[in-house]
C-alpha cells in the first residue's frame, strides 16, 4: 500500500550575518585560516610596521568582502526548499543562483589564469553545491534548532542541509523530518 505524501515547497531569506550556522561556518572557512595567518604574521614580521600592514591588508579584505556580500547579495541567502516522499532539496532561488555562477565562474577562471588552483577548485566546489539532495535512507544525523527554525540534516562528508522553514511551516516540517529519519541521530 502506497502511503499518501504531500509535497512541501517555499522559499526563504536568510539574513547571512545573523544566523549562528552561517556565521560558525564562516568562522571556520575564514576566521581559522585568516586568524593563522595574522598570528603568523605578528610573531614573525621583522617589525611592528611590517606585521601591523599585513594584518590591516587582512582586515581590510574581510571588510571589503563583508561589504561586497552586503551590496551584492543584499546580505542573505536566498533559498527554495523542497521535502518530497524521496527526501530535501536545497537550491538557491533562481536571481541569487545567477549571481552565484558568475562569482563562481570568475573565482574558477582567475584561479586558473594565475594558478592559483585551490581557488581554482574554490569556485568549482562552491558551483556544485547550488543544488543539493538527499534522499531520507542517507540521512545519519539531525539537529533541530526551532528558535531559528532551522533543521540540520547530514548524511556523509560534504552532504548535509540546512533546511531553513518558515514560522507558519517549522512545525509541520519537523514532524515529517522526524518521521522519516526515525534511524538517525538527533
Amino acid at each position: 500500500m502506497h502511503e499518501k505524501f504531500q509535497d512541501h515547497h517555499w522559499e526563504i531569506r536568510v539574513p547571512i550575518f545573523k544566523d549562528s550556522l552561517i556565521l560558525k561556518q564562516l568562522s571556520i572557512a575564514i576566521g581559522i585560516p585568516f586568524g593563522l595567518i595574522m598570528l603568523v604574521l605578528a610573531f614573525t614580521a621583522n617589525n611592528a610596521r611590517d606585521a601591523f600592514y599585513g594584518i590591516f591588508s587582512i582586515m581590510l579584505l574581510l571588510f571589503l568582502t563583508w561589504l561586497f556580500v552586503m551590496i551584492f547579495y543584499k546580505g542573505s541567502y536566498d533559498v527554495e526548499c523542497f521535502v518530497t516522499k524521496d527526501g530535501v532539496r536545497v537550491k538557491y532561488q533562481e536571481k541569487q543562483a545567477k549571481k552565484n555562477k558568475i562569482v563562481n565562474g570568475l573565482t574558477f577562471f582567475l584561479g586558473l589564469f594565475s594558478r592559483n588552483y585551490s581557488a581554482a577548485g574554490a569556485g568549482a566546489l562552491a558551483n556544485a553545491r547550488q543544488d543539493v539532495f538527499i534522499r531520507w535512507k542517507n540521512i545519519r544525523k539531525v539537529t533541530y534548532t526551532p528558535k531559528q527554525r532551522r533543521i540540520y540534516l547530514k548524511a556523509g562528508f560534504q552532504e548535509n542541509i540546512a533546511l531553513y522553514c518558515l514560522e507558519e511551516n517549522y512545525q509541520d516540517i519537523q514532524m515529517i523530518v522526524a518521521a522519516r529519519t526515525k534511524g538517525a541521530k538527533s
